[in-house]
């Protein structure tokens, strides 16, 4: 048995299919769920324009739904964003709600909805679009209160 503990690293993560104005910032937990959403965004021929990643506490401006207390931005396990597909369309919350997906968009939907690792915000009682994250309140309250109680301690005058 290993007297390690368990990681509270957060990183910058980078790769070729994202874009964003900002770092995206992530919980190593967090990994290898992006890594998954970004091998199904190269299988449907996709890219995504991250508007926002990990952060430290539920105040946002302009948000499209209001962020969740409990909620995985705050454990640096979520993403919002824009899926823009192979013919350069931007799928935001609005043209969502307005057409519904289609396309390379409904694809990459379909492949993160039929993943145990990964749960779109679009399936939300108040559908929330462009959010994509690991559940990890739901599927592991303890780990979720963990990396909370730690960032928050440790990182909250270093994250903006």
């Amino acid at each position: 048995m290993s007297d390690e503990k368990p990681s509270h690293e957060i990183i910058e993560y980078k790769h070729k299919l994202l874009s964003s104005k900002r770092p995206i910032m992530i919980h190593t937990d967090f990994k290898v769920s992006m890594d998954m959403f970004c091998r199904y965004l190269e299988i449907c021929k996709c890219t995504f324009y991250v508007t926002s990643s990990g952060r430290l506490d539920t105040h946002v401006p302009g948000a499209i739904v209001k962020p969740a207390n409990n909620g995985c931005h705050l454990v640096f396990c979520a993403i919002d964003g824009n899926i823009i597909d192979s013919k350069g369309v931007w799928w935001n919350s609005d043209k969502i709600k307005k057409e519904g997906l289609s396309g390379d968009a409904q694809n990459f939907v379909a492949l993160i909805r039929r993943s145990k690792v990964l749960r779109w915000g679009g399936d939300f009682r108040k559908p929330d679009e462009v959010h994509y994250d690991n559940d990890l309140y739901r599927k592991n309250p303890d780990r979720w209160n963990e990396i909370y109680t730690y960032i928050h301690t440790i990182y909250k005058n270093q994250i903006s």
